[in-house]
């Protein structure tokens, strides 16, 4: 079953929440959304992506679960 939302599926299927230590961000990547958690230092794994563009979902190194490394600091929240 696919679902088409803009509902994060957290919200339509309450057992898939995240524990709450994990702290998601959202940052761009080459114009793409995504919504990464860190996993180590500088490497973040994509759980989500936000675009329009059916072919960017195809793409392998946008795909859920893959990791990327950054080199930027992400600012703290105030």
């Amino acid at each position: 079953m696919t679902i088409h939302s803009i509902i994060p599926i957290e919200d339509i299927f309450s057992i898939y929440q995240l524990p709450p230590q994990e702290q998601l961000q959202i940052i761009e990547l080459n114009g793409i959304k995504a919504e990464v958690r860190l996993v180590e230092e500088n490497i973040f794994e994509i759980q989500r992506i936000y675009t329009t563009n059916l072919q960017d979902y195809l793409r392998p190194e946008l795909q859920p679960g893959a990791r990327i490394k950054a080199n930027y600091t992400i600012p703290n929240k105030r």
